[in-house]
């Protein structure tokens, strides 16, 4: 699976040129652990490919809704934030 994640621009490459997985599939495998064990009870996603085609998903058990939803808006605003710091 690993070696069909990847990387948005600027994550970074491996030595031969190839992008560099590892940061990416290392947060996956936390979040994995973390559904496991029950500590996440809810998560949403947002993924792209090296196509530039999208993916978007969540799931949650019951009562996550209000907590999933600030999540994704705190990661909208983060991810905004941080695009207008590299301008």
């Amino acid at each position: 699976m690993s070696d069909k994640i990847v990387p948005m621009p600027g994550i970074g490459v491996t030595t031969d040129g190839a992008p560099d997985t590892d940061e990416v599939e290392a947060m996956l495998l936390d979040v994995l652990e973390g559904a496991r064990a029950g500590e996440i009870t809810a998560v949403a996603f947002a993924a792209s490919n090296h196509r530039g085609e999208i993916s978007t998903g969540w799931e949650g058990v019951g009562g996550t809704r209000h907590q999933l939803g600030t999540a994704v808006y705190v990661l909208s605003h983060r991810y905004a934030a941080s695009i207008l710091e590299r301008s």
